[in-house]
């Protein structure tokens, strides 16, 4: 019986944490948790304004964003705004508007811009990535235009920022200095986004895009 146990039991040394060591290691848990929480949303939200020669709004945008890149056109030296954004997935049957680029921009005329600085660019339905496609239309525009820029900023929209700035800088001419904006969400309070349902699904589906488009998304199979 001991030689059968000798064959199958291997009795080694182990090392394990002490309740001191528990308590220190918990409490460490809890402060990086602190930090990730306190971090994450404005790591997310960037903003990096370059004061473009253009400046581009992402379409689905509510209207009170873009009644301040409106604001912030008007204080800047912007020579154009462009809206981007495909079809509109609600109410396309009560709209003049087929896309949000065309109702943001009747939007943001409706405002008071001046329609002679005001280029929406729709983007074609598309089943994924979204934003890629609408800076690939985007991109086409500024090659037909002869659009002699050296630098544009994007208008996005709270933890989204830093993705579209990602994908749009995939795009355009590496010669092209590429800015962000990260207009703030007014249904959650950013600073503890995790204390209600909707901050927790915003920032949480934005970690999981952004790290798709950072580390999985594949640009060259959606080129022409």
């Amino acid at each position: 019986m001991n030689i059968l146990k000798k064959k199958i039991i291997n009795k080694k040394e182990r090392y394990g944490l002490t309740k001191v060591g528990w308590i220190i290691f918990l409490f460490t848990m809890i402060f990086l948790l602190i930090i990730c929480l306190h971090s994450l949303h404005p790591f997310l939200a960037l903003s990096t304004r370059v004061d473009g020669d253009i400046m581009v709004v992402e379409g689905w945008l509510p209207d009170y964003a873009l009644q301040k890149a409106v604001d912030d056109f008007h204080h800047g030296s912007y020579k154009f705004l462009v809206t981007t954004g495909g079809p509109l997935v609600q109410g396309s049957y009560l709209s003049e508007y087929g896309t949000v680029a065309e109702l943001a921009a009747a939007t943001i005329t409706k405002i008071g811009f001046d329609t002679n600085r005001l280029v929406p660019i729709p983007t074609p339905a598309v089943d994924r990535d979204r934003t890629y496609a609408s800076a690939i239309e985007l991109n086409k525009w500024l090659d037909s235009a002869n659009m002699n820029i050296e630098s544009l900023d994007i208008y996005s929209f709270g933890p989204h920022a830093r993705r579209s700035w990602l994908l749009f800088q995939y795009v355009i001419d590496p010669d092209i200095a590429v800015g962000i904006v990260a207009i703030e969400n007014r249904t959650y309070d950013s600073k503890k986004w995790w204390k209600t349902s909707i901050g927790v699904r915003t920032v949480m589906s934005e970690v999981i895009a952004y790290f798709y488009a950072r580390f999985i998304f594949n640009p060259l199979e959606l080129e022409d």
